[in-house]
């Protein structure tokens, strides 16, 4: 008697587990779905950027340090073994390029690479939504920046996770500084105006440095 009352606590527990996995699956999908609807802007501004440095004829020259690396994880458990996968391919990447700076985005990829050894440069969460990315893109793209030029990166490495199917992903390492000039990228059109593009930067710039302080640099 007392082994089937267990039995059947157990399949009253798994029934409750099973509820719960489908709720997180149906709402993973709805945030999948959110961040998927502003993906193609993105890759229209990044398209636009890549033009603009072309157009310039200029880019970030590669020195002769170490290569960066910037692994992109879970924030969350619960996920199986997505952030294993992405932390055993930066591990990988990681003895073939040997030690450099490393940056983690997310919780569960920066314990994982510390429990491996690995001297972290910074941590960063991960956003919990799209409202978080901006936030954590800017202060990741300005940390990364800095540290190109500090130590003399000679590349700069992303290991995030690729989708690839429902319910199927791939980790994978893309460089993403310095960036290739394409020669033929000069002529494919900006997404705006190309005055419009120009003013934009300039108000970004004037945000971050204001027009005193860049006057009395001028006289410096």
């Amino acid at each position: 008697m007392t082994r089937e009352l267990d039995l059947k606590r157990r399949v009253s527990a798994l029934s409750g587990l099973r509820d719960a996995v489908g709720a997180m699956k149906s709402l993973s999908a709805h945030h999948f779905r959110e961040t998927r609807s502003v993906a193609a802007s993105a890759a229209e501004y990044r398209k636009g950027v890549a033009t603009m440095v072309s157009r310039v004829g200029t880019g970030l020259v590669a020195g002769g340090g170490p290569v960066g690396l910037v692994v992109v994880g879970a924030e969350l458990g619960l996920c199986g073994g997505y952030t294993s996968r992405v932390v055993e391919r930066a591990m990988e990447h990681r003895r073939e390029t040997g030690s450099g700076p490393c940056i983690a985005v997310g919780k569960r990829a920066a314990s994982m690479l510390r429990r491996r050894g690995v001297d972290l440069l910074e941590s960063y969460p991960g956003p919990s939504g799209i409202d978080g990315l901006s936030s954590l893109l800017l202060d990741l793209a300005e940390r990364l920046l800095a540290v190109l030029t500090e130590q003399q990166l000679s590349s700069l490495d992303v290991v995030s996770s690729h989708f690839v199917g429902v319910g199927a992903q791939q980790p994978e390492v893309a460089g993403i500084l310095p960036p290739p000039l394409d020669a033929g990228a000069s002529e494919s059109p900006l997404y705006v105006p190309l005055g419009r593009f120009v003013s934009a930067v300039t108000q970004e710039i004037s945000i971050q440095h204001p027009v005193r302080d860049l006057g009395q640099r001028a006289c410096i």
